[in-house]
């Protein structure tokens, strides 16, 4: 009785087989393209050597990253559709993200279509700084000590620094 229809079993077999085997073969989505400028805000000067990363929105670790070139352009390919960030960081800058327009504020995601090409982009970086220094007391240095950096205004032309409620210290 087993071998009694080998055929209709060889017709049911390799459809079968065929069907399940489909989605394997299935034309994965062609790589987005993402190209852009990174360019200093105060002075529109295009950036160069500025690290762009691509990344999954919450996540640290970038997907695929690149450098800019001498006219702070960048190109970067995408794996698949879907939202991502672009995290632009270089030595003396700070890091920001599409779509801030000022450091730590809002970003915003870039949407990526199946083979979708995105140009043009603008991301802009503003000039960090660093303070360094020791602190003393009639000479000596101080262990332990807190240290702020405010912005001093003018009232009635004398320096005012913040919560000092105007009063000139």
């Amino acid at each position: 009785m087993k071998n009694e229809f080998p055929v209709l079993r060889s017709l049911i077999r390799w459809p079968l087989c065929t069907l399940l085997t489909l989605p394997l073969f299935a034309q994965q989505p062609p790589p987005g393209f993402i190209q852009g400028v990174v360019s200093d805000i105060s002075s529109n000067t295009p950036l160069a050597k500025v690290t762009v990363e691509l990344r999954n929105p919450g996540e640290p670790m970038a997907i695929s990253s690149t450098t800019t070139d001498t006219d702070g352009r960048f190109s970067l390919s995408t794996a698949r559709p879907g939202s991502y960030k672009l995290v632009a960081t270089r030595s003396g800058y700070a890091n920001v993200e599409f779509g801030q327009r000022q450091p730590g504020g809002p970003s915003q995601s870039v949407i990526m279509a199946p083979g979708q090409r995105i140009a043009d982009l603008r991301i802009r970086m503003t000039r960090a700084g660093a303070i360094s220094g020791h602190v003393q007391e009639s000479g000596s240095p101080v262990g332990i000590a807190d240290v702020a950096a405010v912005k001093v205004t003018f009232i009635e032309g004398q320096p005012s620094w913040p919560g000092t409620g105007g009063q000139n210290k």
